[in-house]
This record gives structure tokens, C-alpha cells and sequence, in this order.
């Protein structure tokens, strides 16, 4: 009998300790702040209700101030946590700061590289331009104006001496293997961005840094500059740089925010004259001037709040990058990527031995490149569209619901429609027109040895 009311204590003792270690906490507000310290977390997970829940078998203090969500422990100790699902959530340390939700991820680095998670991608973003996209489809790298893509349909190598598309049994037999070893690796992040969030609030950001590989030496210095103007209703952003690139997301605040980062391969005096200005009363141009003879560039890490319009932005031998923004977009670089994704207005984007990636953009005016692949998203047509490359891929997916006729042309390749019922009016090998619904403004899409892929938006690439 003692025996058994000896097990009866146990099993009471047991339950009342599980129960205390898992704990739900209600949150106030819709943007949830969170701190840490001594602290790993050992699972984020999201779900409906509108509490989170914690649980622990450490000694940790939940401390909780209308929306800011302090966890904390005398000694390491590791935490689960479960969060509503319909918040959002930040964090900030020495190294980082990010924002995310149950479907989104964003943080950017003390180098001003940037980790996102979104529309099934994750993508890690250099400070120099370097880019890895990691998706369910494959992977894509690309540095230095080389890049490279590996999918189950096989390899593609693009640099400035050559454009290679390897899609023979060798090609795809590589190509599946890569895809399937990524899906093994990093799948889970891509599908779940508490993964990715445990990772990176660890600090575990080994799979998440691009080396660099140069031993010129190279003086950097890094300069901070705030453009306000409270009185105004609408706060205009352009931006006209020169060797670099230009990140451009919003945040809360009511001001624009610039980090500018400036290097020098000619000498550390030389950073004194490459000089980042801010010009205009009503509204912010920021200007880069780096004196001829000066080998130098500089990289924006722009912050503008959510009624800040963009305008021109543009740069040479550098990358262009948009999130979450709005305006009137005219983005055009040489010798670098234009990635653009949730902006509402315009957008017209264009460059050269680089390539353009358009998500969720209201309307798109023109897309246009030489040597580098065209990915876009077609929302809405109220007028012809013309999206040009050469000598690469063109994709696009289109709204299902449009009325538009849709013509397509290349050379030494195919062109392939699925998932659009299209009435076809005219079609070869790599010559296509078909009318899309009832038919409407033209949307041209055309390139040179390379195929073009035409697919509904409702589907994945």
C-alpha cells in the first residue's frame, strides 16, 4: 500500500510540475516585442488563439509590460514557445534586428546583410551584393554578377564569358540530387519560419553567412544619416548612388532612415572624399558622389516609414532591393540584380547583366535586362507590357482573371504555358500568342536562347 500511494504522490507531484511548466500569457497589441537573456529558445511554433503559451522545465522569469515580452534566467535555460498566430513579432540584439510573423521573416545583421523568409523562399542577402535563395524548387547562387541555378530541370551558369543551361540526364540526375540534399538541410526553415527564428534568436547563423574570399585590402566606414519632415503628408524618397547597392524596407518610425557604408580600394584617406549628401526640402534624395580616380563604393540600407513614396532609385554596378514599400518606382542599375516584392503603385525596372524578380507589385510598367533571368509576377494589366532579356530564362505567372493578349518570343529554346486556359491564335516552338480571357493589352515577353515559362500565379514556379 505504501508502495503504491508512494507511486499515487509521484504521479501527483509529476502532473503538478508539468502543469506549472506550461503557462499562457496574454498579449496586448498586435506588434509583440521580445527580450531574452540566458535564454535558448527550444521550439517557436504558432497557432489560432490569442495567448501564448511558454513551457519550460528551468527556473524562468516571464516577465510581461503591456506589449513587450521579457524572458529571463540566472543560469542558461532553454524555452518553448508557442505564439498567436495573427501578431507580430521583433527582436533586437548587438547582432541583428528582426521582425516576423507566422509566415514572414526578416532580420538584418550588423553588416547590414539580410535573412528573409517569405513567399516559400528564403533568401540570405550579403552586404556586397552576394546572394543565396533557397526554395522547395532549388537553389539559386549569385555573386559577383556569376550565378548559379540548380534545380530538378538541371543546372544553369551564368557569368560574363558564358551562359550555360546543363538539362540534359546528367544535368537533371545533379540538379535532383542538389535539390534533394537542400530539401533535407534547410527544407524545414523554408517551411516553417519558427525554425528559422529559433535559429537565428540562438545565435546558430552558421548556414546563414557568406565568406568572403578577397584579400585586397579594402577601408570601410559607415555613416548615419535621418531625413524628417513632420509636416509633411507624404515623404518622397530617391535615391541616385554610385558602385553599390541600395536596401530599401519600411519600419514604424515617421522618418527615413540611412546607413550608408562606404569602402575604399585606393586608400583610407580616400573615404573623406566619397561623400553621401541629402538634398530637397519637401521630400529626400540622397545623393553619392565618389571623385574620378577614386575606386570606391557605397551600400544604402534604407528605412522609410509606411507613407513614404519611392520615386527613382538608382545605382551602377550594384543591386537594387525593395520590400514592402510604395510609390511610384523607377529602379535602374548596371551590373546588377533588381528584387522587388509587396509594393503598392508602379514599377518600372531596369538594368543590364543582371536579373529582375518582381512579387507583389500593383502594376508593372516596363521590365528590362540583357544577360540575366526575368522572374515577375503579373497582378494587373491596364496598358501593353513589354518584358525584355536576353540570353535567359523569362518567367512569369499571371492573374488567372485578366483580359490580356499575351505574346511570346525566343530563339534556340521552347515556350510553355500551364495552368491558364488560353485561346491560342498562333503558336511554334518558340513563337507564341494566345488571348487570355477576353483579351485586352498586350504583354510581350520576349528573349534569346533561353526558354520563356507563361503559368497562373495561383501555382508555384
Amino acid at each position: 500500500m505504501r508502495k503504491i500511494c508512494g507511486i499515487l504522490i509521484l504521479l501527483v507531484a509529476l502532473s503538478t510540475l508539468l502543469f506549472a511548466a506550461e503557462t499562457p500569457y496574454k498579449l496586448k497589441g498586435r506588434d509583440i516585442q521580445i527580450h531574452k537573456t540566458n535564454i535558448r529558445f527550444k521550439k517557436i511554433e504558432f497557432h489560432q488563439k490569442n495567448t501564448m503559451v511558454i513551457t519550460t522545465n528551468d527556473d524562468v522569469i516571464v516577465d510581461i509590460k503591456g506589449s513587450v515580452v521579457s524572458l529571463s534566467s540566472t543560469e542558461p535555460a532553454k524555452v518553448s514557445m508557442v505564439l498567436p498566430a495573427d501578431k507580430t513579432y521583433h527582436y533586437t540584439d548587438t547582432k541583428m534586428k528582426c521582425e516576423f510573423t507566422s509566415t514572414t521573416a526578416l532580420c538584418i545583421t550588423d553588416d547590414n546583410s539580410i535573412i528573409e523568409f517569405a513567399d516559400g523562399l528564403m533568401t540570405i542577402q550579403g552586404n556586397e551584393g552576394e546572394l543565396i535563395r533557397i526554395g522547395k524548387e532549388g537553389i539559386t547562387i549569385k555573386d559577383d554578377g556569376d550565378r548559379v541555378e540548380i534545380s530538378s530541370e538541371g543546372i544553369i551558369i551564368e557569368d560574363e564569358n558564358e551562359n550555360k543551361q546543363i538539362t540534359g540526364f546528367w544535368g537533371k540526375l545533379l540538379g535532383s540530387t542538389v535539390k534533394s540534399l537542400v530539401g533535407v538541410t534547410m527544407g524545414r526553415y523554408a517551411d516553417n519560419p519558427g525554425e528559422l527564428m529559433k535559429s537565428l534568436l540562438n545565435g546558430d547563423r552558421q548556414y546563414f553567412s557568406i565568406d568572403e574570399n578577397d584579400d585586397e585590402t579594402v577601408w570601410q566606414e559607415v555613416e548615419n544619416l535621418q531625413y524628417k519632415d513632420p509636416a509633411a503628408e507624404t515623404i518622397t524618397l530617391d535615391v541616385d548612388n554610385q558602385n553599390g547597392n541600395i536596401t530599401i524596407l519600411n519600419w514604424d518610425e515617421k522618418y527615413i532612415d540611412i546607413t550608408a557604408t562606404k569602402k575604399s580600394h585606393s586608400s583610407e584617406e580616400a573615404l573623406k572624399d566619397i561623400t553621401v549628401a541629402l538634398e530637397g526640402t519637401h521630400g529626400c534624395k540622397v545623393k553619392t558622389t565618389i571623385p574620378e580616380g577614386i575606386r570606391g563604393s557605397v551600400s544604402y540600407l534604407i528605412k522609410v516609414p509606411r507613407r513614404a513614396h519611392l520615386r527613382r532609385i538608382q545605382t551602377t554596378n550594384g543591386g537594387i532591393y525593395i520590400r514592402n514599400t510604395r510609390g511610384e518606382i523607377e529602379a535602374t542599375t548596371t551590373n546588377g540584380m533588381i528584387d522587388v516584392r509587396h509594393v503598392m503603385g508602379t514599377l518600372k525596372a531596369i538594368t543590364t547583366n543582371g536579373a529582375i524578380e518582381v512579387t507583389d507589385v500593383d502594376t508593372i510598367l516596363e521590365l528590362g535586362t540583357t544577360n540575366g533571368h526575368i522572374a515577375a509576377e503579373i497582378l494587373t494589366l491596364d496598358n501593353d507590357l513589354n518584358i525584355h532579356t536576353t540570353n535567359a530564362l523569362l518567367k512569369v505567372r499571371i492573374n488567372p482573371k485578366l483580359n490580356a493578349l499575351i505574346k511570346g518570343a525566343t530563339s534556340n529554346a521552347e515556350i510553355s504555358v500551364k495552368g491558364l486556359s488560353l485561346h491560342t491564335e498562333n503558336s511554334y516552338k518558340n513563337h507564341f500568342q494566345g488571348r487570355l480571357n477576353k483579351g485586352g493589352p498586350t504583354l510581350q515577353l520576349t528573349t534569346s536562347n533561353a526558354s520563356i515559362k507563361i503559368q497562373s500565379n495561383k501555382k508555384e514556379f
